[in-house]
């Protein structure tokens, strides 16, 4: 089979949007995948986001049934900052020229989520264009959503120096088998040694069942941490406060 699906072709018809309804999962499996229809993705939100908090805001879109936040690191976090420290980064940023063409870094906290909502509904008041565009300010960031369907990647990071990548490739799909086989494009880099890399599947689904699949995985002593979204190059500038998000 592949991954929650009973075979790759109808993995690839559901790809296309061909399948009307979530009947060719996996039963096995089924109950283990959000709905598509009922789930969304957020990006950017504050490095010390809560559970509590999004259902707050965002059961005003509708009845919530699941939260998970990914990506906190709350033993960098050394704590709000007052005005006047916020002032001094922002004065500091402005100096250092982080702004200017070539320099432009990409505006979008490590931390995302995922909200589940009981009913069709509120997944619609939750992906209307302007939260999907625009965002819902919180706390000066600007928190997008992203339909759930959308995400078709996963992402293995902080792989430990010494793993080649012909490795890897042979140890993402002995942990995969026998659902599916993960093919790295190598190239002429087989021996090369990648700190991070991206899988793409043909469907969120797909996706999902490969992420809990490869959740804890390990290389020896070390583990390494696997994301739906790529943790952006300056992370440790969000998680230590470093930066301020622009509203």
């Amino acid at each position: 089979s592949f991954g929650p699906y009973s075979s790759a072709n109808e993995a690839y018809l559901a790809d296309l949007g061909e399948i009307p309804d979530a009947s060719i999962i996996n039963p096995e499996v089924a109950d283990e995948i959000p709905d598509t229809s009922k789930t969304i993705y957020l990006e950017n939100l504050p490095i010390d986001i809560t559970n509590n908090e999004l259902k707050y805001l965002y059961s005003r879109c509708g009845t919530i049934s699941s939260v998970d936040i990914f990506n906190l690191r709350p033993d960098l976090d050394p704590g709000e900052l007052n005005e006047g420290e916020k002032k001094e980064l922002m004065k500091r940023d402005r100096k250092s020229g982080l702004k200017s063409a070539g320099q432009y870094r990409i505006k979008r906290t490590p931390v995302y989520a995922r909200i589940q909502f009981e009913d069709e509904d509120g997944y619609d008041a939750a992906t209307i264009d302007m939260l999907r565009i625009f965002g819902m300010v919180i706390r000066r960031h600007a928190v997008k959503t992203i339909p759930a369907r959308n995400i078709q990647s996963i992402y293995i990071e902080d792989i430990p120096p010494g793993f080649f990548a012909i490795d890897l490739e042979e140890k993402l799909s002995n942990i995969l088998n026998p659902y599916m086989y993960i093919s790295l494009k190598l190239g002429q880099h087989v021996n090369s040694q990648p700190k991070s890399c991206q899988i793409r599947f043909p469907t969120f689904e797909v996706a999902h069942f490969a992420f809990e699949k490869l959740r804890g995985i390990h290389f020896g002593e070390e583990k390494c941490n696997i994301h739906f979204m790529k943790t952006p190059e300056n992370a440790n500038e969000y998680w230590t406060r470093d930066c301020v998000p622009e509203p």
